[in-house]
């Protein structure tokens, strides 16, 4: 179905309202925070990682906290020999009763060590490093991703989305987006746009695949407003991972920029 474009009354208001409630209206590929009236830097939002216990790295806590588990889910111990990479994301969501615990530490890891790392998740990190750990991982063994180079983290963690059989936003949803991204500037504002992304789309993934992506993107928001030390703004990050993750690249440019507003509120059964 092609995107709507246009405002249809007290719903579409309504998000506009959410939406300029934001702390900002957004922020810039360099960082900085963008409102209607001026461009400002406000203290960055944080977003922790989440823990198998729902705890946080020990950050200031966010209002944007994803969930660990699936609705109704029933948390089953993580088994030993079975593969990780290369896995459709369901079945490992299904197998650990929540998202994959071995992405969660990678973005952990990454979230601690790596986010002042300049050139992170552009600067190759050692092949032999990275298949080490993805051997590792796919006899079921865990991993330090601490005592190894994040460079090579993230590498491997790139490699995860890589070689999942469907990329985190797939058909429809893909098709959806590009007709959204085709929109002419002149026929939509970025309000506009950004609203029907998370209404559209966004809000219509599967729960495994909004909450990874939720994670991801956290992450990469604090990386954007890290960039005058790890010289990784929003432009880099989504030439270094739209061909891993396999997604329209304005869908990262939105999401990122508006990451408050798109994933301000809990996955919910998209209604049929």
């Amino acid at each position: 179905a092609v995107v709507s474009t246009q405002s249809t009354g007290d719903g579409k208001d309504k998000e506009r309202e959410k939406l300029g409630n934001n702390v900002g209206m957004g922020f810039a590929m360099n960082g900085e925070y963008l409102t209607k009236e001026k461009v400002l830097t406000p203290t960055p939002p944080v977003t922790p990682p989440p823990s198998r216990t729902g705890g946080s790295s020990g950050q200031t806590g966010s209002s944007v906290s994803p969930p660990l588990s699936p609705p109704n889910a029933t948390p089953i111990l993580t088994s030993t020999g079975q593969p990780f990479f290369g896995v459709p994301l369901e079945e490992l969501v299904d197998r650990e009763g929540g998202l994959p615990m071995a992405f969660l530490k990678m973005i952990q890891c990454l979230e601690d060590v790596g986010v002042g790392e300049e050139g992170i998740l552009r600067i190759s990190g050692s092949t032999l490093e990275i298949q080490a750990m993805k051997v590792a991982l796919q006899h079921g063994e865990d991993v330090d991703f601490y005592s190894h180079d994040p460079h090579a983290v993230a590498g491997l963690l790139k490699v995860f989305f890589r070689e999942l059989p469907q990329p985190l936003v797939g058909e429809p949803h893909h098709h959806a987006c590009l007709q959204l991204m085709a929109v002419p500037p002149d026929s939509m504002t970025d309000e506009q746009r950004v609203i029907e992304l998370k209404q559209n789309i966004l809000d219509h993934l599967p729960w495994g695949c909004h909450e990874v992506l939720r994670v991801l993107l956290g992450f990469l928001v604090k990386v954007v407003l890290g960039c005058e030390r790890n010289k990784m703004n929003l432009q880099n990050l989504i030439t270094c991972l739209v061909p891993s993750l396999r997604c329209v690249p304005g869908l990262m440019l939105y999401a990122v920029q508006y990451y408050d507003y798109c994933f301000q509120e809990s996955w919910s059964e998209p209604a049929d």
